[in-house]
């Protein structure tokens, strides 16, 4: 199955791209992009939007979600069913106000950032089998599919 990102961090396979309604909203999504590249509903306007890629192998999905500049404790990740939620928030360490004899700041430039990102995959995951690692401002997201539960068919006696 090849899967497609629209501009709404939908995940879709190739088989959804092209029906009417969500080709009209990816034509008429790249209109509405603020100048922090974020889409209205997908993050509020004071988050930026972080850059990700989703991979699909035979048993799971992994993905991989550039997060710079924060550490693991100011990380979230929700998932429910199919939908991942992810919302980061990195705070730089502003200079004590108290300055040593003679010092003066000529300049401090502070900055509180916030990243988010929300996707919904093609399938449930298993979220108890779920795993995440962050390492050089990539969160790496290792999402097992849950097990389809085949019907069972009942013989009648």
């Amino acid at each position: 199955m090849v899967l497609t990102l629209n501009r709404a961090s939908r995940v879709l396979p190739r088989s959804q791209m092209f029906n009417g309604n969500t080709l009209f909203n990816d034509v008429f999504d790249g209109f509405f992009v603020n100048a922090r590249n974020t889409l209205a509903s997908d993050v509020p306007a004071t988050t930026l939007a972080a850059r990700f890629d989703v991979i699909e192998k035979d048993d799971r999905f992994e993905a991989r979600v550039e997060i710079p500049g924060v550490s693991k404790q100011d990380i979230d990740v929700q998932i429910d069913g199919a939908v991942v939620r992810i919302s980061a928030s990195a705070k730089t360490e502003a200079k004590s106000a108290e300055q040593s004899e003679g010092e003066r700041v000529l300049h401090s430039n502070r900055v509180t950032r916030s990243w988010a990102r929300n996707f919904t995959l093609p399938v449930e995951v298993a979220e108890d089998r779920a795993e995440a690692s962050y390492e050089n401002g990539v969160l790496t997201l290792t999402l097992p599919k849950k097990e389809v539960v085949q019907p069972k068919r009942l013989a009648i006696k």
